[in-house]
């Protein structure tokens, strides 16, 4: 029985060798063909295994870069948050300081024992000032 190679599909005919089991070199040359078509259909699978895998860790490493700049982006809004408050404490600092002062210098002018005077400008939270 002769084996005919069908070069249009890369493959051999439907005919196997393992009929011709007069001849042991047939037989061995039929095993090994069937190996290798098993190898190749293992081949295609794992490539496309391959393939699915480094879809995945494209997607992962988007996922990480997406993450890790809303990361930063919060890093950066949480700093300038920190700069803004400390800068409003210290303006409220100040603008106590200068409160305190006033009403001492007021304190200091007015001993006449007047109560507008003596209390000052009424610090009631800052509202009063700009």
């Amino acid at each position: 029985m002769t084996r005919r190679f069908n070069h249009s599909r890369r493959r051999s005919s439907g005919r196997h060798l393992r009929g011709s089991s007069d001849n042991p070199l047939f037989e061995a040359l039929d095993v090994v063909q069937t190996e290798n078509r098993r190898l190749v259909r293992e081949i295609i699978s794992l490539r496309r295994r391959i393939r699915n895998l480094e879809e995945r860790v494209e997607v992962q490493q988007e996922t990480i870069v997406e993450s890790v700049q809303g990361s930063w982006m919060r890093d950066a809004e949480y700093e300038r948050l920190l700069v803004e408050r400390n800068r409003l404490r210290a303006r409220v600092a100040d603008l106590e300081e200068r409160v305190e002062l006033r009403r001492d210098n007021n304190n200091d002018r007015g001993s006449d024992g007047s109560r507008d005077r003596m209390v000052g400008f009424g610090f009631f939270g800052g509202g009063n000032f700009a």
